[in-house]
């Protein structure tokens, strides 16, 4: 039997990185703390993510012996709502293989938000539809709001594919002003 002792050679820190609500029109942040173990320097020659909105930046730490660095990742929201996974991978000096990888995920957010995001109507009872509380039983609210907050939000016609569907576009901002005291 053989028995033996791996060293890390490299400390990064989070091991796991996570970007909540990425908001378009807007940059989020995350910073990896690298270091290197063996007293030897850390030569970060390449790093590699596979996402066109996700950007990665050495900065080397000025403060510190040589053998330490931030890796700071950046996702831009694309505008169009998707959850995502990558990975970073990182690649040090005189190697073809990577030294190690960070996994990536989040979600971003679409430039318009629906709450809810779809509409039911139930009708128990067709031939008695829609029964004593008409407005309750064939209304219904949907709630449009724009994430980015770097731009105006103007909706323009709204329709439905339904002929019998009546659409009605009201500020809800003014609606709500009316109602406060």
């Amino acid at each position: 039997m053989i028995t033996g002792a791996v060293k890390a050679v490299y400390d990064f820190s989070p091991e796991f990185v996570f970007f909540a609500d990425a908001t378009p029109g807007q940059t989020n942040q995350q910073t990896i703390q690298v270091k290197r173990l063996d007293g030897k320097p850390l030569q970060i020659t390449k790093t590699e993510l596979t996402k066109e909105f996700l950007k990665v930046t050495l900065i080397p730490e000025t403060n510190s012996p040589v053998h330490a660095a931030k890796l700071v990742v950046d996702v831009r929201a694309t505008g169009q709502p998707e959850q995502f996974s990558d990975i970073l991978t990182v690649y040090m000096e005189n190697s073809t293989k990577p030294a190690f990888l960070i996994p990536l995920a989040g979600r971003l957010l679409g430039a318009v938000q629906l709450e809810p995001d779809s509409l039911v109507w139930k009708i128990p009872n067709p031939d008695r539809w829609p029964g004593p509380n008409a407005e309750a039983a064939t209304t219904r609210t949907l709630i449009v709001t724009s994430a980015r907050t770097d731009r105006p939000f103007n909706i323009g016609d709204f329709a439905s594919s339904f002929d019998e569907l009546l659409v009605k576009v009201v500020n809800w901002r003014s609606t709500r002003s009316l109602r406060s005291p």
